[in-house]
């Protein structure tokens, strides 16, 4: 959900016929992955698992959610319509509902969109669009199978379907392609390590703390400075960029204790209970044991100097409520 910033005619200067040989791979991978977990079945597990994955850790909702008067409108929970680039790009309607939202979409389309970027489905696209890269597939593509299905049965069975249609995309932010998926085994930390998984996977901490490479793709991570911050958010009064979130002990975390991360984590607060710069969330709905493996993940991260300006009020408009 960032990176939009960087919107340049770059992106879409990328070879068509690299997408086509890319899509091809991708399909006959995604073909097996659904067609072994089925379609239209989901167990009271796979709801629970996807509500808390949706809710609590890839905060699909936070993006996919309208602003009402005082803030994200929770009684309008994932119709879409949050504007990230005002008149040109809104996020799409999430619920059920057939005709504004994803109520006629099969499960494998949905599956491609989450994992490969590929959306927007309709009789002009049958075959879907590449989808901006606002949306982080390029990292929830390395998702397990069964949690992209758990958030699939939730978006089915667990969400109340609401019409809302969200204005089209501007033509011209459609990219020719989606963007180059992140190599889970190139990121820091163990594969194994599940506190890699919570922030690299389906977690979306290395999105929102790495900066982009130059060029105007938004899902081009920096691969030398994953988690070292600096990702600017174009926030109306407010100058903000992403904190280092490395070991380094001058411009990281490296001095913080656990009990520090811990609070930064939950409440969206520092040890002094000042509240955190937008758009940090609080992690609130974490369970324990997802809290402990990001932490222990995160205080191991390599140091990497990587100096990041403090958050500051600019003139100009207030910023929306968070």
């Amino acid at each position: 959900m960032r990176g939009f910033q960087r919107i340049t005619l770059g992106l879409f200067l990328v070879a068509v016929l690299a997408g086509f040989v890319f899509q091809m791979g991708c399909d006959d991978i995604q073909n097996e992955i659904v067609g072994a977990l089925g379609e239209t079945q989901y167990s009271q597990a796979q709801i629970d698992r996807g509500r808390y994955l949706a809710m609590e850790l890839s905060l699909c909702w936070e993006c996919h959610t309208p602003f009402g008067p005082t803030g994200l409108d929770t009684s309008r929970l994932f119709a879409g319509g949050r504007e990230f680039i005002p008149g040109v790009l809104s996020t799409p309607n999430l619920t059920p509902d057939p005709e504004t939202g994803i109520g006629n979409y099969t499960d494998q389309q949905i599956f491609k969109a989450i994992t490969q970027g590929i959306g927007h489905y309709d009789d002009d696209s049958p075959e879907g669009e590449p989808l901006f890269a606002i949306m982080p597939y390029y990292q929830f593509a390395n998702m397990t199978p069964e949690d992209v299905m758990s958030i699939i049965a939730f978006l089915r069975k667990g969400v109340e379907p609401i019409v809302n249609e969200v204005p089209e995309r501007a033509p011209f932010i459609i990219p020719p392609q989606p963007s180059k998926l992140l190599d889970y085994s190139s990121l820091p930390g163990d594969d194994d390590d599940p506190g890699k998984y919570l922030t690299s996977a389906a977690g979306v901490c290395i999105e929102c703390h790495t900066q982009r490479l130059e060029g105007g793709d938004p899902g081009a991570l920096n691969p030398d400075l994953y988690f070292a911050g600096g990702e600017e958010f174009p926030i109306p009064g407010l100058s903000v960029r992403s904190a280092n979130l490395t070991s380094h002990p001058d411009t990281g975390i490296g001095n913080w204790s656990r009990e520090e991360v811990v609070t930064a984590l939950r409440k969206g607060q520092n040890s002094e209970g000042i509240p955190l710069c937008p758009p940090m969330p609080q992690f609130r709905g974490l369970t324990d044991g997802d809290v402990n493996d990001i932490v222990n993940f995160i205080r191991n991260l390599p140091p990497i100097d990587n100096f990041v300006e403090p958050c500051a009020i600019i003139e100009g408009p207030p910023p929306p409520p968070q």
